[in-house]
């Protein structure tokens, strides 16, 4: 690291050669990142890892595709069994506050009896 500069670093600079040091990664990597671009660029046919599809993976293409579309129709179907469900929900919630209300009419309208009155 003193190689680079024209006199001996200092113990009050400790972080020069790690500043350093970060920065010659940096250009290190992008040097190398461009050099496999540039050859990427060179080269195009090297990019296509993918083989072409065969007979074997068209069946498979073609039976991924059909579960999917399986996949999706009950998707569809369980998303309106969830608003039938939703709906049925609310109704309830609907009826037991009704309940609920009726209820409280009933016994605070109804009078109470000091005598034995549920005979009557």
């Amino acid at each position: 690291m003193e190689l680079a500069f024209l006199r001996q670093i200092q113990p009050r600079s400790p972080g020069v050669p790690g500043s350093i040091n970060r920065r010659y990664r940096i250009v290190l990597n992008t040097i190398e990142a461009s050099m496999r671009t540039e050859d990427l660029l060179k080269h195009p046919n090297r990019c296509q890892r993918a083989p072409k599809p065969t007979g074997e993976l068209q069946q498979t293409n073609q039976q991924l595709a059909e579960k999917a579309q399986l996949l999706a129709e009950q998707n569809v179907e369980v998303e309106r069994k969830n608003r039938e469900v939703e709906l049925a929900r609310q109704a309830l919630e609907e009826k037991a506050k009704q309940l609920a209300l009726a209820s409280k009419y009933k016994s605070s309208s109804w009078p109470t009896c000091p005598m034995n009155c549920e005979r009557l």
